[in-house]
């Protein structure tokens, strides 16, 4: 007579568990899109900031730093495409971090390390991060 006591209880524990587990599972799933969202837009802010800032660069600069970035050539590579001597290209580019560094310096913090990662570009294009179109930058090749 005891058996049957112990077994209904024992199948309550259970059934509140499977519904506690539920739960949990739902607000972790939760906490994640949130989390996930809230980096997405951190994130796509901080690209409009840079994009506006890449923007206003002097043409030349904005071209060869742009070419360096978005096509990954090597410093060679791009005075071979653009006929024009490596030291003016690393010049420009050195100017081009300059002055993104010192408009951009209180939003991005390390933000420049990721523009330089390689690991990052691929995750943000594993994840579906439009990471090239946040340069809408017209092709001058």
């Amino acid at each position: 007579m005891l058996i049957k006591p112990v077994y209904k209880t024992f199948l309550d524990l259970i059934r509140k568990e499977k519904t506690i587990n539920k739960r949990l599972k739902e607000f972790r799933d939760k906490l994640l899109l949130d989390i996930i969202e809230e980096d997405n837009h951190l994130l796509n802010k901080k690209s409009c900031l840079l994009k506006e800032e890449i923007d206003k660069l002097p043409l030349r600069c904005k071209e060869i730093f742009m070419i360096f970035k978005l096509k990954d050539l090597k410093y060679n590579q791009i005075v071979d495409k653009l006929n024009i001597s490596k030291n003016t290209v690393e010049n420009q580019i050195g100017k081009a971090y300059k002055i993104l560094r010192r408009k951009l310096k209180d939003v991005f913090n390390l933000f420049f390390s990721v523009l330089n990662s390689r690991k990052i570009k691929n995750r943000c294009i594993a994840v579906g991060f439009p990471y090239l179109e946040l340069f809408n930058f017209p092709k001058l090749l």
